[in-house]
Formats: structure tokens, C-alpha cells, sequence
């Protein structure tokens, strides 16, 4: 995928030093992202990301001296994954406070009058619309995974994911489901 974007920048010399580039630091780069995150499966991304922010200074990146290069490609990775670290923490945080008011909402509360009844049902059934344009595979895997609690393995079996992939294709689609929300919620006001 990253040679693909490579391709995309018109300066051959340019294209030909970042892909050299990327060889060259690609191992210390993985080593480093997995230090940061102690997560394989995100550091190709992470790495990824990064190659996108230094299209853009491939330039002052082809003045700097090797010892320079090498030390501001590693605090980018570094940078990038102590970033992921966060966005992660932040999301578990939104999908703990999330589940926490869901769990409050199903509560029974013998004061809630028909009209908050029927309202709550409404928006409930707003939202269901709205997540309905995601992928099939999202929506499946969202189902799967917390309406039938169902296992990662089972899922993977049942939806041809490897097993190891399961938990990041879950991530991905609470991700695109929140976003979803999110532009939703925006849209509204």
C-alpha cells in the first residue's frame, strides 16, 4: 500500500529517496512501534501514517544528515505511537462511559412517563437507521460481538477472519461506527 502512495509523488529522485527510505528504516521503525504500542497488529499502520507525514518534508529530510535523519524518523514513529496509545485510551474510555449510560438507561424506572417511553424508542430506532450505513461485515462483526457475545474465534470462523485479525477488524468497525455518530451529531445541530 505505501509504494502505491510512493508512486503517487511526481519527483522521481524524490519517490526513489523515500523508498529507500523506507527500506532502510522499515526494521527499526517496526521495532520501535512495537515498543511503544506492544501491539503488532497496529505498528504497519503506525508506520504507515508515518511515511504520509514525511511526504511532505521529503525535502528538508534529503538536507539532513544521516544522524539527524535516523533521530527525527524515530521520535516520528515514537510520536505516532504514544498518539495511537492515546486515541485508544480515549475510545476505551468513550466505549466504558458508553456502556455505563446504557447500562443506567436499561434500568427500569417506574417514573418514566408513555411519552419518554415512546421517545426513547424513537431515538433508539434513529440511531439503528444511522448505523445502518455501515458495511455488512461492520454491522456483523458489531452484532456478533455484542448483541450474541459471541467468541473471537467463533467469528472468525463464521465470517472467514483470521483469528489474530478479529479484535483490530472489531476496532476498525467501532471506530467507523463512532465517527459515523459523530457526523451524525454534527449533521443535527
Amino acid at each position: 500500500m505505501l509504494l502505491i502512495l510512493f508512486s503517487v509523488i511526481e519527483e522521481e529522485k524524490d519517490q526513489d529517496f523515500l523508498i529507500d527510505l523506507f527500506y532502510q528504516y522499515y526494521p527499526l521503525m517496526r521495532k520501535k512501534a512495537y515498543e511503544v504500542t506492544n501491539d503488532y497488529n497496529v505498528v504497519d499502520d503506525l508506520i504507515q501514517d508515518v511515511f504520509l507525514k514525511l511526504i511532505p518534508k521529503t525535502p528538508l529530510l534529503q538536507t539532513m544528515e544521516y544522524c539527524k535523519r535516523t533521530s527525527y524518523i524515530i521520535y516520528s514513529i515514537r510520536n505516532m505511537g504514544v498518539d495511537y496509545i492515546r486515541a485508544k485510551e480515549r475510545q476505551k474510555l468513550l466505549v466504558s462511559t458508553a456502556q455505563t449510560e446504557d447500562m443506567i438507561n436499561r434500568l427500569p424506572d417506574s417514573q418514566q412517563s408513555v411519552e419518554e417511553v415512546i421517545f426513547r424508542r424513537e431515538d433508539r430506532q434513529e440511531m439503528f437507521s444511522k448505523l445502518s450505513k455501515l458495511t455488512d461485515r461492520d454491522i456483523t462483526l458489531l452484532y456478533y460481538k455484542y448483541n450474541m457475545d459471541v467468541k473471537d474465534s467463533e467469528i472468525s470462523r463464521k465470517l472467514g477472519i483470521p483469528v489474530n485479525n478479529v479484535r483490530q477488524y472489531l476496532t476498525r468497525a467501532r471506530r467507523r461506527a463512532l465517527n459515523l455518530l459523530k457526523k451524525e451529531v454534527r449533521g443535527s445541530d
